[in-house]
């Protein structure tokens, strides 16, 4: 049977990063930036630095991986997590973009 293992916090701070970011309207310099796949993986990396990391080894009788469903985060580790966005989505924009950070 082949096994997966699945970074089960991976997939919630990706789900998180598109949630906060689809708040903002089109053409806001967090949708523009993050736009970029190169930097939306640095962003997903410096939250998942900054958190404990959940894994999972899956498989199926037939050695097929199961994803499971990744909504069972607490609100708690969800509001976290948005935090760190928060902070990562900053440091990277100021990185990138220093003069249009204050305008």
């Amino acid at each position: 049977m082949a096994r997966a293992i699945v970074n089960l916090t991976g997939s919630l701070v990706v789900e998180e990063i598109d949630r906060l970011l689809g708040a903002y309207p089109d053409g806001h310099i967090y949708n523009t930036t993050f736009a970029n796949p190169g930097l939306r993986r640095r962003l997903a990396a410096f939250v998942l630095s900054k958190v404990r990391n959940r894994y999972a080894v899956l498989e199926d009788n037939q050695g097929r991986p199961i994803y499971p469903n990744f909504q069972s985060a607490s609100l708690e580790k969800r509001l976290h997590i948005e935090e760190i966005i928060k902070q990562g989505i900053e440091l990277i924009i100021f990185e990138n973009n220093p003069n249009k950070y204050f305008n």
